[in-house]
């Protein structure tokens, strides 16, 4: 796993910004998404990504690595907190897969796998990938051994979140097929399951998510570099 470590936040936010601009511009001849995480620095990303307003391949589609199982007006929602920024840049809710929280929890995971099935079958790819890392060793929303065990041979799995929510995640399987992944975390609290991620990966549920992939990237400011 290939690190990059970033002086600060801002600068790891700039640089996932520049990532992110230099995927969405494309051009592509296939199909092509970007896979977008929550959390505080891929958010200034966005908005630096916004402010930009540089070109966006009409062949890209955007969708998410997991959302917590509430409707999209909801505070919580990664799609309605990300969702203004994509619409700055120009990217309409016609290019965007998303988890359709405010419906029942098994219905929600069923939408989100038909949608992102039928990117696949129109011969889609997933150029850049955004992850997280939690101080759990959580990825997506991906826990434990058990919410990756469910998600095999599918798409999107539901889970249960710690914080007491319930949460839609893609798979391992979606996960496979990013050509390129980046892990992106920063703060000291970070440090230490940057670490274990390193050298144990096996330990934690980020490390089996992402588990004989060529292509995973750690970006982290100074802070959380292991």
């Amino acid at each position: 796993m290939k690190i990059h470590a970033f002086a600060d936040d801002a600068k790891l936010s700039a640089a996932v910004a520049e990532a992110v601009i230099e995927t969405v511009a494309g051009p592509y001849k296939d199909p092509t998404a970007i896979m977008l995480a929550g959390g505080s620095t891929p958010l200034a990303a966005y908005s630096i990504v916004a402010q930009a307003r540089r070109r966006i391949d009409p062949k890209l589609t955007v969708f998410f690595s997991d959302d917590r199982h509430v409707p999209p007006w909801d505070e919580k929602s990664n799609f309605g907190n990300i969702v203004p920024h994509l619409h700055r840049c120009g990217i309409l809710d016609n290019y965007v897969l998303r988890v359709h929280g405010e419906l029942p929890l098994e219905a929600a995971v069923n939408d989100y796998e038909k949608q992102l099935d039928g990117f696949f079958k129109r011969n889609g790819k997933i150029a850049l990938g955004l992850l997280g890392l939690g101080t759990d060793g959580h990825t997506a929303s991906l826990f434990n051994a058990d919410d990756i065990k469910r998600g095999t041979n599918a798409l999107a799995v539901g889970v249960q979140r710690p914080d007491g929510l319930q949460g839609i995640s893609v798979t391992p399987s979606v996960l496979a097929r990013v050509e390129r992944l980046l892990i992106v975390i920063s703060g000291a609290g970070k440090k230490a399951m940057a670490q274990t991620l390193i050298n144990s990966p096996e330990t934690i549920a980020a490390g089996l998510a992402v588990k004989g992939h060529p292509n995973v990237e750690l970006w982290t400011d100074e802070a959380a570099k292991p």
